[in-house]
């Protein structure tokens, strides 16, 4: 049997797409049963201040449900107004790539800190390495400056 290229790609997207779904839904329902005991806290608590028409402001639960609750609306509406923009905003593979970028070197810095943190009482010294862009593979189509592979290992700086 034969399968076109077209077939061939559409099939390999489908199951990235398939597991990316699958990874969220187990992760949501961990996320719901490792958090279960303060769930219920905080529907209880919602459920005392619909019944008692009041928010008592020593009740955090109700409280904290409430906020969950107001917090969510500005979110879907910006989302059900913005849904096409940003849908053709994010199907470009640059717009993904640098918004990866800029969540990665956030998320690096504060990994690298807490990593101090916690080995600073051995003696440990903890350093952050950020090179940017590093031209391998995986970036062979971006036509941004890079800087080699090599260079980030050696500890070269980077050549202009």
């Amino acid at each position: 049997m034969r399968i076109n290229h077209l077939e061939y790609v559409s099939t390999q997207i489908f199951s990235v797409l398939s597991f990316l779904v699958a990874t969220h839904v187990a992760t949501a329902i961990v996320l719901l049963l490792f958090f279960l005991k303060d769930w219920v806290r905080i529907v209880r608590g919602l459920g005392r201040s619909l019944r008692d028409r009041y928010v008592d402001p020593d009740d955090t639960d109700a409280r904290l449900g409430w906020l969950l609750v107001l917090g969510t609306i500005p979110a879907g509406l910006l989302g059900l107004l913005l849904e096409h923009p940003l849908r053709s905003l994010f199907a470009s593979t640059e717009t993904a790539a640098g918004l990866l970028m800029l969540a990665k070197s956030p998320a690096l810095h504060s990994l690298t800190q807490s990593t101090r943190q916690v080995l600073r009482g051995q003696g440990t010294f903890v350093v952050g390495v950020y090179p940017g862009p590093v031209d391998t593979d995986m970036a062979a189509d971006f036509t941004v400056p890079k800087v080699s592979a090599t260079d980030v290992v050696s500890g070269s700086p980077p050549t202009a």
